[in-house]
């Protein structure tokens, strides 16, 4: 499953034009920059972390919440930012928290069990400089519904 690969921040990103190494630091910025142009050109209030993920919870949830050793139980939808394509979906599907993309390890813990949020997901808290062959651009933003059905402690 795509979801499951685990990405790392590398120092060999490149801009557009392939010409000039940038920094992770330099990407997450300029993923930043994108992501709050894309939410301010179709009128979304998202909340920001610390981060640099962005979020909107729909649903709080209760006041179960995962932690990066705990396995969860959800339906989600991936989609890319630059177009809206959906790589990726599945429902009542459970993965460990630890094992999935460190944006789904950051914005799962904002909610309860029960809970559902929007995740839009900085290139670098994704699939990173790489992406994955065939199916994820390189330094792609994503964004992610996800709908948390249960923690399994």
């Amino acid at each position: 499953m795509i979801l499951i690969v685990i990405s790392s921040l590398a120092a060999g990103c490149f801009k557009g034009d392939d010409s000039e190494p940038v920094s992770p630091a330099e990407q997450l910025e300029m993923d930043i920059k994108a992501i709050d142009a894309y939410l301010q050109a179709n009128q979304i209030s998202a909340s920001s972390h610390e981060s640099g993920l962005r979020y909107m919870i729909k649903t709080e949830g209760n006041e179960v919440r995962a932690t990066v050793v705990d396995s969860i139980l959800v339906n989600y939808e991936g989609r890319f930012m630059h177009n809206g394509q959906v790589f990726d979906a599945d429902e009542s599907v459970a993965f460990s928290l630890g094992d999935l993309i460190q944006g789904w390890q950051i914005g799962i813990r904002l909610i309860g069990e029960g809970g559902s949020i929007v995740l839009y997901i900085p290139s670098g808290f994704a699939y990173g400089p790489f992406g994955v062959a065939g199916a994820i651009p390189p330094n792609a933003n994503v964004i992610f519904d996800i709908d948390l059905l249960d923690v399994i402690l």
